[in-house]
């Protein structure tokens, strides 16, 4: 025998507008009216099969829940896939926020590090500059009256290319008049697909390049990172633990040597400016390095040494994630001190981040296409940057 009680809760949840967009069929109809629902106009409100047996039965076949036997909540599928489709009970009670929390990842701004060149090149295959070299005498040589060979010596410079390699890039969107209806229903207008894809889209984009600026992809050797670049000598001697783990000793034998380590790398031709740690290290840098200086952090003095060693006041310290060996290709922690100027090292942005307007052939289905160009860190004077790993 049918439940009255339960064939009653559906006929009020149908009054009560609590269940709806279901569609009664003869045989469902007549339990109906079986149990006193009449009113024929009922079935207008009503888009999928009602199973007159109980509450429970019903929210297994439709897409509800019972939590109890009185209780009927319509239920929200917030995404598709098993690992994030999850679903939510919704009462008359639930209120949606009209905030998003998106997923956090780790960023770093690439021009910090270096300088970037926007809109240099576009959609060339490479870009290309010369970098001059003077082959010209002794100074002596030019000394009126020195002349070996009686004549007035000429100065002379000589020219070598370097080619620059850069990649394109390219991702669309697409979306169709059904999705963004159902998220827009479902999420009572919280859930705004279009803006969800794009943001999507571009985080995709700034981390791919964050990730081949500043750490270096193993698919393309041809683009290199910041931390990966051959040309550049790596000392294995001066830092041989993390500095934050140094000892009061270590770490003023660090300070000693690690920047005469780079004056002759350079052949004093320069000073370095930036120092890239790993942000693994930074974090232990707060603590203090002797108990005769206790009110001052190894970061500090560190800090310190680099401006005062330097002459140069803006001499900075940088946190990087990718320079420890867990984040990196390398196989090692990983040091970076350099000099940061367009001169030493320099990337390329040719074509910035740029996204086509949505366009549609039968104004169901849309998609819209962003692309741009870049290459990798390109160090013309590799002796001004010096690595540091262990």
């Amino acid at each position: 025998m049918q439940d009255q009680n339960s064939i009653n809760q559906i006929i009020a949840g149908v009054e009560a507008g609590i269940l709806k967009h279901v569609t009664v069929n003869a045989a469902e109809q007549a339990l109906l009216d079986a149990a006193g629902a009449k009113d024929k106009s009922l079935s207008n409100d009503v888009q999928k099969s009602i199973l007159a047996n109980d509450v429970t039965a019903y929210a297994a076949r439709h897409g509800c829940k019972a939590k109890n036997s009185s209780t009927v909540v319509r239920m929200l599928n917030n995404a598709s896939s098993a690992d994030f489709g999850s679903k939510v009970d919704l009462t008359t009670l639930t209120e949606i926020k009209r905030d998003v929390v998106r997923q956090k990842f780790y960023t770093a701004e690439p021009s910090t590090y270096m300088h970037i060149t926007a809109n240099f090149g576009a959609w060339s295959e490479a870009l290309l500059i010369y970098k001059a070299f003077q082959t010209a005498g002794a100074f002596e040589e030019g000394i009126v009256g020195h002349s070996s060979s009686g004549r007035i010596p000429s100065v002379r410079v000589d020219y070598a290319p370097q080619t620059i390699q850069t990649r394109l890039w390219n991702m669309s969107m697409e979306y169709n008049t059904l999705l963004l209806n159902r998220l827009s229903q479902s999420s009572n207008g919280v859930l705004n697909v279009i803006q969800e894809l794009e943001v999507a889209r571009k985080t995709t984009f700034d981390l791919g390049l964050q990730n081949v600026l500043l750490n270096g992809t193993s698919t393309d050797t041809e683009i290199l990172s910041l931390i990966n670049q051959p040309t550049v000598t790596a000392n294995t001697t001066t830092i041989v633990k993390s500095i934050s783990s140094m000892t009061d000793a270590e770490f003023n034998t660090l300070l000693a040597n690690m920047f005469a380590a780079y004056a002759t790398n350079s052949d004093n031709t320069s000073m370095a400016d930036t120092f890239v740690i790993s942000t693994s290290d930074w974090n232990g840098l707060a603590s203090v390095p002797s108990a005769s200086f206790p009110t001052r952090s190894k970061l500090e003095m560190l800090k310190t040494a680099f401006k005062e060693i330097t002459n140069n006041p803006s001499a900075t310290i940088l946190p990087l994630a990718y320079c420890d060996t867990a984040r990196n290709d390398q196989g090692a922690n990983v040091y970076v001190l350099y000099r940061n100027t367009p001169e030493v090292l320099e990337a390329h942005l040719p074509v910035a981040y740029t996204t086509t307007t949505a366009d549609t052939n039968n104004n169901f289905q849309f998609q819209s296409i962003a692309y741009g160009q870049y290459s990798g860190v390109t160090v013309y004077r590799p002796k001004e940057m010096l690595y540091f790993t262990y």
